[in-house]
């Protein structure tokens, strides 16, 4: 380890902070440069951020998918402020005061992580001693300039973006492989089908977010261009729409956590490659809404905005039942030395993913055209692809849960643990 969880999230923050002032000067020739700053720290604070909130509980603690829940619906508060803001400043244009007001709410973040420093060290990291120190700081100093480096890094790929989707992909699939080698290197059986578990969940996520990032890229066009967005005689901005995600997580989150609550306070217990394949069943619903949404355009080839809230209505609970508990899935299956790198694994695969919707998202359309009676076939098409696609992955998935459940699982389930301690760790980094 070269740096804590809490140091990192503070560094990344600083970075991401400076992007967004890039950002905020409108200047052209510095927008390559701002991209960069916010995507490094952003990309990077998340994985920190996680990472916390998992040490803040026992493998055994019932309590973690409730947490990673409400976590998850918080970072939706943020998504959907984001979406309504966009919607104001799309038509004025007056982007750089939404860049100043992110400043703002980071700082304020910024300064909740200092105020509560001694509470947010890593409990597995050990505590350095006066003669260990000098080296610690050195490697921290270090690990800060590695992440410096990503900076004209991330620049290079912007240049080259089909670079770039391929240098991802194939860093997924090392990271997988180093992941297959460590463990089979786990001394405990345990652990060692524990890992292989969790690359079956990885790819079953990849898979996941692969068709569900189709959407962002793909159905934005669709309901830019193939659309009626009047709803009671309102129309409807494409940025405001894309809020009725966010908005079933965050109210989806906490009615999730208490039902499973409930349903575990009964002896039901539903198990996480379960909740993996509901998600894939959700998402193939939401597919099936903008299906008959085409089956039932008007004479014009417009489809109605119900449709549309159908489907994302059914893509936010897909989102609510694999998102936050595959988060909560690594601090319960990972061994405490490795937590770091499977979540960061597990934070990878929505990039792999994101440049394999890409491909997706291309094909939609092979017409120039933005007439929906001659982009509808094709918009049909892709659909019924990627709805009978999510549908077999359920399926599938489905099939081998009991096994995976088992893995999970182990011995230790039989011994239930309520208790969460978090031990404050009062040195300084």
């Amino acid at each position: 380890r070269f740096i804590s969880n809490r140091l990192l999230f503070v560094t990344t923050i600083l970075i991401q902070n400076m992007g967004l002032f890039v950002l905020a000067q409108a200047n052209p020739s510095s927008l390559n440069i701002g991209l960069s700053l916010f995507m490094v720290g952003s990309g990077l604070n998340v994985t920190s951020s996680n990472s916390m909130l998992t040490q803040c509980f026992i493998p055994q603690d019932d309590r973690r998918e409730s947490a990673f829940f409400l976590s998850y619906a918080g970072m939706n508060v943020g998504y959907c402020i984001g979406y309504i803001a966009c919607g104001f400043f799309d038509y004025s244009n007056q982007y750089q005061y939404l860049f100043y007001a992110s400043i703002l709410t980071n700082s304020i973040a910024l300064l909740i992580i200092i105020k509560n420093w001694a509470y947010l060290g890593d409990k597995n990291f050990p505590l350095p001693d006066l003669t260990k120190r000098n080296w610690y700081f050195i490697k921290n100093i270090l690990a800060i300039a590695f992440i410096t480096l990503l900076i004209p890094f991330m620049r290079v790929c912007f240049e080259f973006a089909n670079f770039c989707n391929g240098l991802v992909i194939i860093t997924c699939l090392f990271m997988f492989l180093i992941i297959f080698i460590l463990g089979l290197k786990q001394k405990s059986s345990s652990d060692r089908k524990k890992m292989m578990a969790y690359l079956i969940l990885a790819i079953s996520s990849v898979l996941f977010w692969m068709i569900y990032l189709t959407g962002p890229m793909g159905v934005t066009l669709f309901v830019k261009n193939n659309v009626d967005k009047h709803l009671f005689s309102f129309e409807l901005a494409t940025q405001w729409i894309k809020n009725i995600n966010p908005v079933v997580i965050i109210l989806g989150a906490p009615i999730m956590a208490m039902l499973i609550n409930k349903l575990k306070a009964k002896g039901f217990h539903v198990s996480v490659p379960v909740q993996f394949s509901c998600s894939f069943v959700f998402l193939a619903l939401s597919f099936l809404c903008l299906i008959f949404g085409i089956i039932c355009s008007n004479s014009y080839g417009y489809i109605s905005v119900y449709w549309i809230i159908g489907h994302h209505i059914l893509q936010g609970m897909s989102e609510l039942l694999l998102g936050p508990v595959g988060y909560a899935l690594i601090g319960r299956i990972a061994p405490p030395k490795l937590q770091g790198i499977l979540m960061g694994t597990w934070m990878l695969v929505t990039g792999v993913a994101a440049s394999f919707s890409q491909y997706f998202s291309n094909a939609m359309v092979q017409s120039e055209s933005v007439d929906p009676l001659i982009t509808n076939q094709d918009f049909l098409r892709a659909f019924k692809q990627l709805g009978l696609w999510s549908l077999l992955c359920a399926v599938l998935l489905y099939f081998v849960s009991g096994k995976i459940t088992k893995i999970i699982n182990g011995v230790q389930d039989n011994k239930p643990v309520n208790q969460s301690k978090a031990i404050p760790i009062p040195y300084s980094n």
